[in-house]
Parts: C-alpha cells; structure tokens; sequence
C-alpha cells in the first residue's frame, strides 16, 4: 500500500509527501510554488490540465469558477492542499471511496 492509500484509510487529506510517490518532479514545483513569493506573478488559476490517454487535454477545476480564481498569497494555500488532492485522487478518487468505505464497515 502507498501512503496516499493509508492516509485515506484514516479519512485524512492527502499531503504534498504523498505525491512525491506518483510524481517527484511535480512535488518539487508545489514546494518551490509553497515558498515562492511572487505567485501572482505566474497567472495561476485553480484550474489544471490534465492529459487524456488518448492525448486529449481536458482542463479541470479545482473549484467552482476555479478557471476564473487567480492565486494569490491569500489563497496559495488552499490552491496547494486542491492541486495536491487532484494530483494524488487522479483518476482513481470513486474506487479509493468504495475501499475505503469497505475498510470502515470492516473496521
């Protein structure tokens, strides 16, 4: 099991350490985005895209509206904790609830 899976388990949110599992470099970006101080500056929204199988690229919101919410240092960090949900529930976000689920009627 991943610790991204653990931590579901126990119903808590993902976290940036988690994604350095799936995807080092990424993690690297989100702790360099965490300490810069210029976010602004780099014209983010919370919206991502995301790059299909069949190579088309879908944009997904983080939030409602989120394509038209600019990240600012006010909201850099509730951007982070949603691009590190995203990041980590990526296309497998409904299975993981019905483990989880499972685990918790179990347990």
């Amino acid at each position: 099991f991943t610790r991204a899976l653990y931590r579901a388990l126990l119903r808590l949110p993902p976290a940036l350490e988690d994604v350095d599992a799936l995807d080092a470099q990424f993690a690297a970006s989100l702790r360099w985005l965490q300490s810069a101080r210029c976010v602004s500056s780099l014209e983010l929204t919370f919206a991502v895209s995301e790059r299909l199988a069949d190579g088309r690229v879908l944009e997904r919101e983080l939030k409602p509206g989120g394509r038209d919410v600019a990240v600012t240092e006010r909201n850099k960090k509730e951007y982070l904790e949603r691009v590190v949900r995203w990041r980590v529930e990526r296309g497998v976000a409904e299975q993981t609830e019905w483990l989880v689920r499972g685990f918790h009627e179990v347990v």
